[in-house]
């Protein structure tokens, strides 16, 4: 048993090791397209998109080299969908969601790899009937993943 952890360990830490890191800010979050209700129910709601996105990202600037570092800084959030019924319901239909969003790439040094400034990431998504299909599968906030994804494969990794 001892030997199995050993050697797990020995498996492990060089992922570890060679990770990239990443930060996110969050620019004038009350002007955001979706962020306009500040009631309870949606300040929670927003705070766990949030928490999702940073963690996304973090998980992403995993494939970074050893030594560099992402900042990602989100400008707008405009989801699919309209926001009704005194802001607390969202109404879904065919849309197009959008995230707006810079992003800085530099090395162990400081010095920067490249950046992308006000970057608009969309896509279109029939979300009729996804969101019964997203919390069976447990992924909440999926398009916004891809659009982060799409930054990455775009813009980060392509440099």
């Amino acid at each position: 048993m001892k030997k199995l952890l050993i050697s797990t360990a020995l498996m492990i830490l060089p992922f570890t090791s060679i990770a990239g890191e990443s930060k996110v800010i969050w620019n004038e979050v009350e002007s955001y397209t979706d962020f306009a209700s500040h009631d309870e129910v949606s300040t929670g709601y927003y705070k766990k998109m949030k928490n999702k996105l940073e963690l996304h990202v973090e998980k992403l600037a995993q494939r970074l080299p050893e030594g560099q570092s992402i900042t990602v800084e989100f400008e707008n959030i405009d989801r699919a969908g309209d926001l009704g019924y005194g802001n607390d319901i969202r109404v879904a239909h065919l849309g197009s969601m959008k995230l707006v969003v810079s992003y800085r790439l530099v090395d162990a040094a400081g010095d920067v790899i490249s950046e992308g400034n006000d970057i608009v990431l969309s896509g279109v998504e029939d979300i009729s009937g996804s969101v019964i299909k997203m919390r069976q599968r447990n992924k909440s906030f999926a398009m916004e993943k891809k659009l982060l994804d799409k930054l990455f494969t775009q813009h980060v990794m392509a440099s």
